[in-house]
């Protein structure tokens, strides 16, 4: 990633957030926030994000600069269960269908991200699947999530409600600097 001490903080920090998200939430509720993480992860590498907490895929991601879509079904947990349902969902969408999987809890947590065509519906286990190439998204999406998740307050990681005004309200400020940034007369 880079330095190996700010990484290794970095990665701490996210560590201590996950921690406190898994042991304060339910293992349904504990994926929507996980979804939504990731949602707003995609949108910090570039991509428009749209969230499903109902069906398959549960985001769908579209970057404007490389028409590249996405459809992606967020699963956590000890394994990676697919029914027929999920893969059908992925594979029947005008995009690059995947699973991306939280791995979680471990010593470097990440998104696992793997093309559907892959896949049978079944449970995969961790060491199944993560020596499979992963689809280049044109970011580094770990280094995104852990600095993400490592920005969320721990009152707010719990609540999914609260993660959104939090992510919005961050959102807003940034915009508000790139605004107060420009050159005058612009």
């Amino acid at each position: 990633m880079g330095d190996p001490a700010a990484d290794r903080l970095l990665t701490n920090r996210a560590i201590g957030q996950l921690t406190t998200l898994y042991d304060s939430t339910s293992p349904q509720e504990r994926g929507r926030i996980a979804q939504t993480l990731l949602g707003f992860t995609l949108e910090a590498g570039g991509y428009i994000v749209t969230q499903n907490l109902v069906g398959v895929p549960d985001i769908s991601a579209t970057h404007p600069k490389t028409r590249t879509q996405l459809a992606i079904e967020a699963k956590t947990g000890n394994a990676i269960t697919l029914a027929a349902r999920d893969l059908h969902g992925l594979r029947s969408a005008n995009s690059v269908g995947m699973v991306a999987y939280l791995v979680f809890p471990d010593t470097l947590p990440r998104w696992l991200f793997i093309e559907a065509h892959r896949l049978a519906p079944r449970s995969w286990q961790l060491w199944e699947v993560d020596h499979w190439p992963e689809p280049d998204l044109g970011f580094d999406v770990q280094r995104s999530f852990l600095a993400l998740v490592g920005d969320v307050p721990a009152r707010v990681i719990v609540d999914r409600g609260a993660l959104i005004e939090w992510y919005e309200a961050r959102r807003t400020r940034a915009a508000w600097e790139r605004v107060d940034n420009l050159p005058n007369g612009h």
